[in-house]
C-alpha cells in the first residue's frame, strides 16, 4: 500500500457545519508505522485513534440514516390523514353528541403516537446494543482506514478510493457503502491539531453525502 502522510489542502465538503464547535475529549492520537508496505516501498506513518462509540452518538446516526428517516415522508402523510380524521370525528361529536365519535378520535390520536413513538423506542434499543463493547482503534492513511477491534484484531478496511461515501452528522463522520461496512467516527476523539489532516485524508478519499 502507498501509505503516505502528507498535508493535503482539501476543502471540507460540509462548509455549512464547519462552525460547529467540537469538544475534544482528551483522547490522544499516535503515529504508527506502515506495516503493510512492501520492502521496496518507503516506510511512512499513519495516525492511530482510539475511541468507544457512545449510545447517544449511535442514536443520532440512526435517526438520520435509519428507518425513521427513510419513512419520514410516509409517516408525515399518515399523520396528516389521521389528524384530519380525528378532527372530523370531534366535529361529529360536537354536532351530534355521539360517544363513538370520541372513541374514534381517540383511536386516531393513539395511532399517531404509535407511528412516531414506537420506532424511537426501537432505535434507542438498537443504539444501546450497538454501543456496547464498541471500542475501536483506527489507523488512518491517505489511501485506507484500517479498523481494529478491542483485542487488536483487524476487523475491516475502508479504502479511501471514492468507493465509500462520507456524511457529517453533527460532530460525527459517517463513512458507509451500500454493500460494505459502515464506520462512525466521532470528531471529539481527534486532537484539534490533527483534525484538519485527518479530515483532509477522509474527505479526499470519499464521496460527500450531504443528505440531512
Amino acid at each position: 500500500m502507498d501509505h503516505h502522510l502528507e498535508k493535503k489542502e482539501t476543502d471540507s465538503p460540509f462548509p455549512e457545519e464547519e462552525n460547529e464547535s467540537i469538544e475534544w475529549d482528551g483522547s490522544e492520537a499516535e503515529f504508527v508505522a506502515d506495516e503493510d508496505a512492501e520492502e521496496f516501498e518507503e516506510q511512512n506513518t499513519g495516525i492511530r485513534l482510539n475511541y468507544s462509540i457512545r449510545e447517544k452518538e449511535v442514536l443520532q446516526c440512526l435517526l438520520h440514516t435509519g428507518p425513521i428517516r427513510t419513512t419520514g415522508r410516509r409517516a408525515a402523510a399518515e399523520t396528516a390523514i389521521l389528524v384530519l380524521l380525528a378532527v372530523l370525528f370531534l366535529v361529529q361529536y360536537a354536532l351530534y353528541r355521539k360517544p363513538e365519535m370520541l372513541f374514534f378520535a381517540g383511536i386516531s390520536l393513539l395511532v399517531i403516537a404509535v407511528i412516531w413513538i414506537v420506532p424511537r423506542f426501537a432505535l434507542r434499543k438498537r443504539a444501546r446494543e450497538l454501543a456496547q463493547d464498541s471500542e475501536l482503534h483506527l489507523q488512518i492513511y491517505p489511501d485506507v482506514v484500517e479498523v481494529y477491534g478491542k483485542g487488536g484484531e483487524r476487523l475491516w478496511d475502508v479504502p479511501l478510493d471514492n468507493t465509500y461515501t462520507c456524511r457529517r452528522i453533527g460532530n460525527l463522520l459517517f463513512i458507509s457503502k451500500t454493500d460494505g461496512n459502515s464506520l462512525l467516527l466521532p470528531l471529539r476523539c481527534v486532537e484539534p491539531g490533527l483534525l484538519p489532516e485527518i479530515q483532509a485524508m477522509i474527505f479526499s478519499g470519499t464521496v460527500p453525502d450531504k443528505r440531512r
